[in-house]
Parts: C-alpha cells; structure tokens; sequence
C-alpha cells in the first residue's frame, strides 16, 4: 500500500432554502456534539444522557448514538489506541 494520503470532497448543488435547512442541522447536530463532549468530559454516563439529549436537542437515537461513536473514535486516537492502515 502507498505511504501517500488522499483526500477527496464533492460540492453539491443545492437551493437557497435547501442551503438553510442544511445549515440548521449542521448546526444542531454540532451543538449536541459539543455538549455530549462536555458532559462526557465531567463525568455524565453516556445512558443518563441519551434521553436527555434525544429531547432536549430532538435528535433521533440514531443520530445520538453516531455522535458518541464520532467522540468515541476521536477520543481513541488522541490516546493512541486508534488502528491505523
């Protein structure tokens, strides 16, 4: 396997109102972020939260638990035990 690393992106077209709608949830989605990340980081248990957040920020179970797996993955490779190919 190469050592070179790639990254790749796309844009896409969207209307102004799809643009919006778009943007809100980008940032409702990052606002949970940072608050799960907060509350995880003084001590909260990921259960006692979940109900919490799915109310609070009216989020899906789903999109919580991709959040938690998101933190969960990050916080692996800060420490060192995230494999990498």
């Amino acid at each position: 396997m190469s050592d070179h690393q790639r990254t790749y992106h796309c844009r896409i077209s969207v209307s102004d109102e799809e643009g919006a709608l778009l943007s809100g949830y980008a940032a409702i989605y990052g606002k949970a972020e940072r608050s799960l990340f907060a509350h995880l980081r003084t001590g909260g248990k990921l259960t006692d939260l979940k109900r919490e957040f799915l109310r609070g920020f009216g989020i899906t179970a789903r999109q919580f638990n991709s959040i938690s797996m998101t933190l969960n993955g990050a916080r692996s490779i800060r420490s060192g035990s995230g494999a990498r190919d």
